[in-house]
């Protein structure tokens, strides 16, 4: 594929624009959403270093913080019994990481920091149990998952059906390029059972709208001998893509995403045409001295054009009950107030509708 990366520059600084101009006539809460994802992705290419960094989810009892000891080779993280449930999140990180890396931690809020000396250019964040009582912990994750190169999911023979994994599972689609499943603790399963267990994992994962999920399994602190599967799971990780090509391709979709919702507050509508029946209408509710009932069509009809848009409705209403021709009075007061809105809504979906076309060209660049 062509890397999108060189384009991503441009594209932010498009997306920038569209948000600018939205921002001069949108509520704030309808901007706010889309623009948050533009500073996300502004930061997220700001910290990329060369380092391949691997985020470890899952529950309590997974094996999450032994899986860490597995890949490290080392006591890193206190498992067990001595640390039952990940409280704070903690890094195992190259001696001589890049100052993005570093950035992106002290970002994130990561202070507890091991260092390693490995010639792996490894990064591997033990991050909370997201079936806590802390529901911060899984907004961490959430708030985690666009700077990783890896989401590794730690499951459990027991408890891999766990509906708090799931649903979070389903609710971070977005980032499912990232993810990876590890179904650890397989010294507890028969041979022909981890078989069973592993093909319904993957079936339970692509029932979440996971595609073609990738599942590997370990045993990474087993009751008898070493840790099982984890070299293996080691190398995966170090040959997963670091590249600008990846990550930045993975920032696309997220301004594609935000472009999507700020979409949905820009959408067309008739309104010459459906504006002359509902000033009529209102007109003539005013004329039979029913100003409340033509008040209650026109807010109706402006929400429906302008959400979150406030109009002096009841001014107009007033005013136009002393005019001759009360549609007249209103084409002149509420109408003239909302053809002066929807004009910028014309010139911001004009400019959205040229980045979502350069999004999709990036996304669809080939060879």
């Amino acid at each position: 594929m062509t890397d999108p990366g060189p384009a991503l520059p441009a594209l932010l600084d498009q997306y920038d624009r569209v948000i600018a101009d939205a921002a001069t006539h949108l509520p704030v809460e309808s901007v706010e959403p889309a623009a948050t994802i533009g500073q996300a992705v502004r930061k997220r290419r700001a910290l990329v270093g060369k380092v391949t960094v691997v985020g470890l989810l899952g529950g309590t009892g997974a094996g999450k913080s032994s899986m860490l000891n597995a890949l490290a080779g080392d006591e890193v993280s206190a498992a067990g019994a001595m640390r039952p449930t990940t409280a704070r999140p903690m890094a195992w990180i190259p001696s001589d990481s890049d100052s993005a890396l570093d950035a992106l931690l002290d970002m994130l809020s990561i202070g507890e920091r091991v260092h390693h000396r490995e010639v792996a250019p490894l990064a591997v964040l033990d991050l909370p149990d997201i079936d806590s009582l802390v529901t911060d912990h899984r907004r961490l994750v959430s708030d985690v998952l666009p700077y990783l190169d890896v989401a590794l999911w730690v499951l459990d023979p027991e408890k891999y059906h766990d509906r708090t994994v799931h649903d979070l599972v389903r609710s971070l689609l977005n980032h499912q390029s990232t993810f990876r499943f590890v179904l650890n603790q397989i010294d507890r399963l028969d041979p022909a059972d981890q078989v069973l267990v592993t093909a319904e994992l993957q079936r339970v994962l692509r029932a979440d709208g996971v595609n073609n999920p990738v599942v590997w399994t370990a045993a990474a602190d087993p009751t008898f001998g070493p840790p099982q599967g984890t070299e293996e799971i080691r190398e995966s990780l170090l040959a997963a893509p670091t590249s600008s090509e990846e990550r930045d391709r993975e920032m696309v979709n997220e301004l594609e995403r935000g472009a999507g919702m700020l979409a949905g507050h820009l959408e067309n509508v008739d309104f010459t045409g459906r504006w002359e029946g509902v000033r009529k209408q209102a007109g003539e509710l005013i004329r039979d001295s029913r100003q409340w009932e033509a008040e209650m069509e026109l807010v109706l009809f402006a929400s429906e054009v302008l959400p979150g848009v406030k109009l002096d409705v009841s001014g107009s209403v007033a005013a136009a009950s002393d005019h001759p021709d009360p549609g007249a009075a209103l084409d002149a007061s509420v109408g003239r107030q909302m053809r002066e809105r929807l004009h910028p809504r014309a010139r911001t979906r004009a400019l959205l509708a040229d980045l979502q076309l350069a999004l999709r060209e990036a996304l669809r660049a080939g060879p």
